[in-house]
């Protein structure tokens, strides 16, 4: 009879793997020191507040920063195609380059709205269609925008409502 141990098997496979997981742990800890001892220190020298630029003193607000913004009564427009009736409804609000523009746009309102309802109402439904019919749009109200007021500073132009029937 062959004599049989008590003693439970070893896995010889488990003798490797806490070798491996000490190597893999001291190689983590010796890359968050090094990360700690080499990294910059924090202590750098602080930079200067730079003085509000000379823009800023004249009502522009500083660059980087959206200016004032206009927002013009809604638009109802009757478009031109020949088979059907179709209504734009239009929301406009003019972003400006400084804050003594409001006042210039509030005194030109009536001349911007006939400037806008006239070229508006000159369009079709497929050319307001899409990205392209939008952006051409920006475009030409924005020209016609310097027309009407050429001493302003408009910096964009933003159509926060767009719907045809």
């Amino acid at each position: 009879m062959a004599a049989e141990s008590n003693e439970p098997k070893r896995n010889e496979g488990s003798g490797k793997l806490v070798p491996a997981l000490l190597a893999l742990n001291s190689l983590l800890v010796a890359g968050v020191l090094a990360m700690l001892l080499l990294r910059p220190s924090g202590s750098a020298p602080e930079a200067k507040p730079e003085p509000p630029p000379e823009a800023a003193a004249e009502g522009q607000p500083a660059p980087g920063t959206p200016g004032p913004i206009v927002r013009l009564p809604d638009f109802v427009i009757h478009l031109r195609n020949p088979e059907v009736d179709r209504y734009l409804r239009l929301t406009v609000e003019i972003e400006l380059g400084k804050e003594t523009d409001r006042e210039l746009v509030t005194t030109n309102m009536p001349r911007i709205r006939d400037s806008f309802i006239g070229y508006l109402s000159d369009r079709t439904l497929e050319e307001l269609r899409g990205t392209e019919g939008m952006n051409t749009l920006r475009r030409s109200l924005l020209q016609l925008l310097g027309e009407v007021m050429p001493k302003s500073s408009v910096r964009a132009i933003f159509l926060t409502e767009f719907m045809v029937q």
